[in-house]
């Protein structure tokens, strides 16, 4: 998975393909390790993708480098979270960079 960059008060797309159909949603996980998420944000999956749009009030955080997750439930009770463990140096996880923007005034 990659480094997500954006500006404070931004909106932010992701798309998750699946091919699996009892794939049910998707949900983004935004945070430091060892703490609660910041923030999530859950999709539904139709024909396989899911949709994750993160509102300008889901990157108004202090800026900042954290981490994110995602997990994708399925309609039989499985639950996967990427970056799978296997694909990972260590126990890393991809980082969700917040930028300073210059039409606002970032909170700290």
């Amino acid at each position: 998975m990659k480094t997500i960059q954006t500006r404070y008060g931004a909106s932010v797309e992701l798309t998750i393909t699946i091919d699996d159909d009892l794939a049910d949603t998707a949900t983004i996980y935004v945070g430091l390790p060892q703490e609660t998420a910041i923030f999530t944000k859950t999709a539904s999956f139709t024909s396989g993708v899911a949709d994750l749009s993160l509102d300008p009030t889901d990157t108004e955080l202090p800026l900042g480098t954290y981490n994110y997750q995602i997990n994708v439930s399925y309609t039989d009770g499985r639950l996967d979270k990427y970056p799978n463990p296997a694909n990972c140096d260590g126990d890393s996880l991809p980082e969700f960079i917040v930028l300073e923007a210059l039409d606002v005034t970032e909170i700290s």
